[in-house]
């Protein structure tokens, strides 16, 4: 009779342990399908401008865009925009419209051609948002004015950490990019091993401050 209760208490022993191990791998698994995804500078960079973030992209082309940006070129158009109507046109209107673009040094309208044509199509999206963007006081309306934070992302960011209680602010800055807000915060908090540590994050938003999707930042 001894040896029977043994061998049961072994068995209930055995399956809570199993259970324990089950849950805890469940648990770990949920945690991880909620973290941010980690991205690549280049990735970043094509988030953080509006542009399809699976764009099969090089080194060289990642620098001419930047080359672009840095001279203005499409301060007025913006690169997409300039893509959709350009891929529209016909001589001689396409020839006008690219009169309409202040040029890097070094670079002429036959290169900013070639630059919508093939470098921007892989970039943008097949169509334009038609969605009104909202206006800048609309938009700072959705940022804590205590703060600067964006409630809505600090939210998510809480729900993905062990101990949300340690969450502290550091500073938020956004961008809008016409289609939806690029919105990236600072923030620290505890971590498994007790310390505290400082992440960044990078968020697509749209404008009535929902979180599409969070990055973080490699």
């Amino acid at each position: 009779m001894k040896q029977i209760l043994i061998f049961l208490i072994a068995i209930i022993s055995f399956s809570c342990n199993q259970n324990e191990q089950q849950n805890k791998k469940e648990e770990a698994s949920e945690q991880k399908n909620n973290e941010p995804e980690t991205v690549n500078s280049v990735k970043l960079f094509l988030i953080k401008n509006g542009f399809k973030e699976d764009a099969d992209i090089s080194e060289v082309q990642i620098e001419e865009i930047k080359e672009f940006l840095e001279a203005g070129t499409f301060d007025e158009i913006p690169i997409c925009q300039a893509f959709y109507d350009f891929s529209k046109m016909k001589e001689p209107e396409a020839s006008a419209y690219l009169k309409k673009f202040k040029l890097p040094k070094g670079k002429d309208r036959d290169i900013l051609s070639v630059f919508l044509n093939f470098t921007a199509r892989k970039l943008c999206f097949q169509y334009p948002t038609t969605k009104k963007p909202k206006t800048k006081e609309e938009i700072e309306s959705l940022f804590s004015s205590y703060n600067g934070s964006l409630p809505s992302l600090v939210q998510e960011i809480k729900k993905q950490m062990k101990y949300p209680d340690s969450f502290e602010h550091i500073e938020t800055s956004y961008s809008n990019i016409k289609s939806k807000l690029i919105v990236e915060m600072k923030y620290s908090g505890i971590n498994s091993f007790n310390t505290r540590v400082i992440q960044e994050v990078t968020a697509t938003v749209d404008f009535d401050g929902n979180v599409i999707r969070i990055y973080k930042n490699e």
